[in-house]
């Protein structure tokens, strides 16, 4: 008799772990997709801002070793709707600037061979402009938080929430490698062949507003073949992203230049 006791308050006790600690696991997460929830909404509502976006890209591999920096320094405003982005990058030693701008309805390209400027209204074109701003409008910051929601973890300081994540979720791993792409298009078929080691990620949310003002990710990802890892090969990326003068941004003004530029459309055959 007292077995059967003590095998049932053993069964209490332990019923009772289980309820708390499931309790505890789903009251984290209501609080992070609440506090996503409140960033989005929050973001929704912003008028202008700037974005500074610094992306370092060490890919390494049998023939070469490739380094690369880019920055993308952003703006956006909504009335009217202008993005003007400034795009430096440095790629072994070798160094390429341009600057574009993106309305509703054309993009302004500057052609950094000839010093140009050329224009396009054609909507297949401009869709892989047009995706570009989702990494200022803060559209990319909801998508990521996201993916991280059920393994994020939050802490509260005097001024801001600090966001954190760690791991190696294929699902976070998708979101991270649209972002790339849209920072650096022609890794696109590369990083759709790896696989995430690492992956680490920190959000800094203004604690009053609950906007996002910085942004720190680092990845490490591997190439397998035939289900086994190839050390030769690795690509390791490291993405920090910097918001400011939400709200504040001037008027952003297309140059002359860009306006009378060549219809793209009138050298590329576009259906």
């Amino acid at each position: 008799m007292k077995i059967i006791q003590k095998i049932l308050v053993f069964l209490t006790i332990f019923s009772f772990f289980i309820i708390a600690v499931g309790c505890s696991f789903n009251r984290d997460n209501t609080v992070n997709e609440d506090l996503i929830n409140k960033i989005s909404n929050a973001t929704k509502s912003i008028k202008s801002t700037n974005a500074k976006i610094e992306t370092k890209l060490n890919f390494t591999n049998p023939d070469q070793n490739v380094n690369a920096i880019i920055t993308l320094n952003s703006s956006i405003t909504t009335n009217p709707s202008i993005v003007k982005i400034s795009r430096n990058e440095e790629r072994n030693g070798q160094k390429v600037e341009n600057i574009f701008y993106i309305t509703d309805d054309t993009v302004y390209i500057e052609d950094v061979e000839t010093n140009t400027w050329k224009k396009a209204i054609n909507e297949k074109f401009r869709q892989s402009y047009n995706r570009r701003i989702s990494l200022t409008n803060f559209e990319s910051v909801t998508e990521f938080l996201n993916s991280i929601k059920n393994k994020m973890k939050v802490s509260e300081q005097d001024l801001f929430y600090e966001v954190n994540y760690s791991g190696s979720e294929l699902s976070v791993k998708e979101v991270l490698a649209k972002i790339t792409t849209l920072i650096q298009p022609d890794i696109d078929r590369l990083i759709k062949q790896l696989l995430p080691e690492k992956i680490e990620v920190k959000y800094i949310i203004d604690k009053k507003t609950f906007l996002p003002i910085e942004c720190k990710i680092k990845a490490k990802f591997a190439y397998f073949k035939d289900g086994k890892r190839v050390e030769a090969i690795s690509l390791d990326e490291e993405i920090i992203i910097k918001y400011s003068e939400i709200n504040e941004v001037e008027e952003i003004v297309i140059p002359d230049e860009a306006k009378d530029g060549k219809f793209i459309e009138d050298e590329l055959s576009y259906n």
